[in-house]
């Protein structure tokens, strides 16, 4: 579920989440408008995708 996805559900927004989920979206959108729309849907949720896109931004902090 992404960050707006909580909005609109009524969940208050965590800010700290928000690049998170900025990303989340941008990677799966990204694979949906190349073709890869299977692939995207197979991605989201999923633990493994969750932990890469942590290390993404824990790796982008530490620069």
């Amino acid at each position: 579920m992404s960050y707006y996805d909580n909005v609109i559900l009524g969940a208050p927004p965590d800010e700290s989440d928000k690049p998170y989920f900025r990303l989340e979206d941008e990677v799966l959108t990204l694979l949906r408008t190349n073709g890869f729309s299977v692939i995207a849907d197979e991605l989201a949720g999923t633990t493994a995708f969750e932990n890469a896109l942590e290390a993404y931004l824990n790796a982008s902090c530490d620069d």
